[in-house]
Order: structure tokens, then sequence, then C-alpha cells
């Protein structure tokens, strides 16, 4: 596990908050908010029927459209829903039922969302993306949406989830830039086409693609390669998101996302779930025990407390709920993916969602050029811990990095954008996606590994929005992660101090050399990564229906 990985691309200001309401028919509506996206007035049109329908208003931030001139793309907001069965002689909605995925419905009437949003409809049902219908940039104001879901006749609790996505559109990129640590050769990927090792296997890199036989070997045509067009998560996981993930597990599967039993004692100031000392920022606490003496256990409640309790309020404004999530590991990223219905990205589309369709530049970082200025959790301003602290340092390339920083930690996701920023001065992509270089690494799939298990992974094969009753993902596919050497026990959580093969840790971190923030370093193939890592979660999706505004 590490202390700089986290999941990524999906908020930016604002972490995911939870709002209750009580309606008279049993049924608790759960407001989720991811980063700045807000949900709002959630209600159950047809209560206790079978096939919900829910609405609820839906607003977000720094959204936009953009139409035959770069970047080409648009912003939207990943929704999906999780059901929990209320049973009838429940008291307040209270129970310990677990909750499930909730499944869109096919029917394309049934869904229906107010000018200028469009709805855009997936295959497999697990959720629904949200975007704007046409060109135009700026907030989206609190807009009315209408989904329906496939489930049986009941009365239930619902959490309504949404996530900032990016869509990358289909376009040739160039992988490689023949300068960085562990470079490939640059070349333009083009299609999604199977591609034979030899070409890849020169420069300082190459070889860490596979580890033996390397000019026989070939990248599968089902590996999504980047060139065909993708959603990826706008902003890193916050601390938050990760809390609300956890609050909707069973008491076995939280034993296994975290590094104590849900049963612990928290005492006021709770008790941290991640790591023994809640450091480097990490406020992840478990607020309120489990039981495990039951049958059905009852889990465990967590929240953020960056800011200590009692002396401030758990899940207070000060608690870096937008603090970019660190302490995951490997595992933890594809349990998040799997259960909010979306995939690992791959090395390939790393590259491609940082650079675009242009050439490479020697030594880039995501945001294009070589510039980069030093931002670090020790010189913030503004309210520290909440959405609105920022870096003291201002200039081209702000960036979290640091190799000497390890008492430091993350920022809040997002935190170099502005009103007045340029791409360079936020430090963002070419598609407008945020911390892609620097603040947390971004694990992908890829890497070294004769047995090519870091390739099995298929652009079409999403979590399914269900985990198993450990609390691991089921995701066929996705292949395992193997490492050498042996696992020490740091803070009680997995911390590794052995080399990681079939995974690659991209972008540097906030306690990481400025160098391994670049877009086409591969510093971390094959080699140890212990206390610097966090993760990033991407999805994509194809052959979509639409659902237009009204």
């Amino acid at each position: 596990m590490k202390k700089n990985i986290t999941m990524k691309k999906i908020h930016i200001e604002m972490p995911l908050k939870i709002r209750f309401l009580l309606f008279a028919f049993i049924l608790t509506i759960f407001t989720i908010n991811a980063n700045n996206v807000r949900i709002t007035n959630v209600t159950c049109l047809n209560p206790g029927i079978a096939n919900s329908s829910l609405s609820f208003n839906l607003s977000w931030d720094n959204s936009w459209r953009v139409s035959g001139m770069a970047p080409n793309n648009y912003d939207a907001v990943w929704i999906f829903v999780k059901t929990q069965l209320v049973d009838p002689a429940a008291v307040n909605c209270e129970t310990t039922n677990p909750w499930v995925h909730g499944d869109m419905h096919t029917a394309q009437d049934s869904f229906a969302s107010g000018l200028p949003l469009e709805i855009k409809l997936v295959t497999d049902q697990k959720g629904i993306f949200i975007q704007r219908a046409y060109d135009g940039t700026g907030q989206i104001t609190a807009t009315y949406v209408k989904i329906k879901l496939s489930n049986a006749a009941g009365n239930y609790n619902f959490k309504v989830f949404g996530i900032e996505m990016v869509y990358v559109p289909q376009a040739a990129f160039v992988i490689g830039d023949n300068s960085s640590n562990r470079y490939i050769p640059a070349q333009w990927i083009s299609s999604e086409n199977a591609i034979l090792t030899s070409s890849i296997c020169t420069g300082t890199g190459g070889n860490y693609f596979f580890q033996y036989a390397c000019n026989d070997q070939s990248i599968p045509a089902a590996y999504p390669k980047g060139y065909d067009a993708f959603y990826c998560m706008k902003y890193e996981i916050s601390q938050n998101q990760w809390v609300e993930f956890l609050n909707t597990l069973t008491y076995d599967q939280q034993a296994t996302r975290t590094s104590i039993l849900p049963n612990t004692v928290p005492g006021l100031s709770g008790a941290c779930a991640m790591q023994a000392t809640c450091s480097n920022r990490n406020g992840v606490k478990l607020i309120q025990s489990g039981i495990s003496t039951t049958a059905p256990k009852t889990p465990a409640i967590y929240g953020c407390d960056l800011q200590t309790a009692p002396g401030d309020a758990f899940n207070s404004n000060l608690d870096g709920k937008n603090i970019a999530m660190n302490y995951l590991t490997w595992n933890d990223l594809l349990t998040y993916l799997d259960w909010s219905g979306l995939r690992p990205m791959s090395n390939f589309e790393y590259e491609k969602a940082c650079r675009g369709p242009i050439g490479q530049v020697a030594g880039e970082y995501a945001w294009g050029t070589t510039q980069i200025t030093q931002a670090q959790s020790s010189l913030l301003t503004g309210t520290v811990g909440s959405a609105t602290e920022v870096s003291q340092s201002r200039g081209y390339g702000l960036c979290a990095y640091g190799s000497a920083l390890g008492a430091n930690g993350p920022l809040r996701v997002g935190f170099a954008a502005r009103d007045t920023t340029t791409r360079v001065t936020a430090g963002a992509t070419y598609y407008g996606i945020m911390d892609m270089s620097g603040n947390v690494m971004e694990i992908v799939t890829g890497g070294q590994f004769a047995n090519r298990q870091g390739y099995t992974l298929q652009s079409t094969i999403h979590g399914d929005g269900s985990l198993t009753a450990a609390g691991d993902y089921n995701s066929a596919g996705w292949g395992p992660a193997y490492y050498q050497g042996a696992w020490a026990a740091v803070g009680g959580r997995g911390e590794c101090s052995l080399v990681w093969w079939n995974i690659e840790f991209r972008g540097g971190a906030w306690d990481r050399a400025a160098s391994e923030a670049r877009i086409s370093d591969r510093s971390y193939n094959n080699t140890s990564i212990c206390n610097s890592v966090y993760t990033v979660c991407w999805g994509w999706y194809n052959n979509q229906t639409y659902s237009g505004g009204y």
C-alpha cells in the first residue's frame, strides 16, 4: 500500500457529501456529491413499485463542450445508484441489508433531462453519462434529471452518486518521448490493432514491456491502446469519495478495504482507518463501530477528520474531504472501479489523455511543456483542509512534487485550477484532466512480466457494481498484479517493500522527484514503490444511445 497513490480523475474541489431525507413511505434518499458535483432534491416518483423512477437536480462547475476546434471534447458526470431494500417492519428506514448496485432501465423514454444537458445510456446498464448537449462553457446550474432503475418491487433506500468525467475522443497520438527515464521510442498509435513489441523494444524502457522474448511478443488487439474514445475521471479520487464507498460496504467488506477491524472502538477522535497515525494528510477515520456479534453484522461508519475531533466535528469543511485519497493498494483501486461500474486505464490511455493528438515534447509534463513549479502541502493559503485551500506558489506547471517531502502529503484535487488559469498554469492535460502529473501516482495496467498479465485488460469489460463477500473486485480479465519481495507491516496495513509486475505507476507524486511526473517517465515499472502509491480510475463506453434535453 502506498501513501501517495490514489484513484484518479473524477473530482476537483468538493468531495462526496451525503444528505439524508426521510419519507413517510419508508424511503431514505442519500444525496451524494463528488467534488463540485451537486445532486439535490432526490425523489422516488413511484415508491414501492418495481423499476423505481428517481428525479433529482444536477449541477457542477467548470463544465465545457467544444466542437470543431481543440480540444474537441466535453466533460460529463457519471451517475450510478446504490439501493438498499428496507424491511416492512423497519423503524426510520434503518436496516442492515446490504447496498446493491441499481441497474438502469433500458427504456430510453424513461430518462429525461432539462437543457442544456443530454443523457447517454450505456449498454451494460450500470450507470449513465450526463453531459452538455451543445457547445458551451461554465457552470451547470441545478437542472432537472429523471432516471429509471431496473429493480424489483419493494421499499428502498437510495444513494445517488455522481463522478465528474472527461470525454477523450478517438484520435491518433504519440506514445513515448525519446527522453524520459525508461522511455520507449516515440511513435504514433493510429489504431487499436495488435502491436508487435519489436517496434517498441528499444530505448531505455523498451524491455520493460515484457521480461523475456520481447521481440516475439504482441500487445493484443483487445487491449485498450488509447486510439478509440474513452471517458476518463476528471480528478483524482478524494478522501470523501473513499469514505462514501466504505459506507456502502458490508462489515466483512470494510475489514478488507481498511487497516482496522470495523468493530474497533473509535473514541471521541475516531480511529485512523487506512494506517496507524493518519499521516501524510490522510484523515479517513472510523467514527462509529460496527457490530460483529450479531447476524447479520452491522457495518461501521467512516468519515473525514483531518482536523481532529472533538475540537472539530467529523466531516466538517476543514476535514480534507477534497484531498486526494492516498494509502490505497492496487486491489483497493480495482475494487472501487468494480463498485462504480468503471475500469482501470491502460499505460497507452494515460499518455493519450495527457498529450492529446499532437506530437511529443522531450521530457514534457501533463500540461505539454517542460516547465514545472513546485507546490507542497506545508505551504498553503486559504482555509487548510477545505475546498478553498490553494498553494502559495504560482507559476507554469504548478505541480505537487518533491523527493524530500516525506512528511507532507497530497493536496486538494484540482488545486491548481482557477478562473484565470490556462492549461499550463493549471497543470491540466490537453483534454482538461487534472493532476495527471504530481499529487498522487496513477496506477495503470501494462508493465513488465513474461506472462503478459498486464495486457489482459479489455476495453469492453467494466465493473458490474458488485463485489465479492470479502470485499474484492470480481471483474474478469482485469488481471492480477504480481510482486517480488516481502510484505512489511507498516501502520497495520500492508506496506510493500517489493517489486511489482503487470502494472505501472505513472505521473509522479507529492513526495517524488520532478522527473517522475513526466508523461513518458516509467521509473516505477518493475521497481519498489513503497510509501508512494495512489490510484487512478477511468472508464469508457461504446454503443451508447441518447436521451436529449427538453
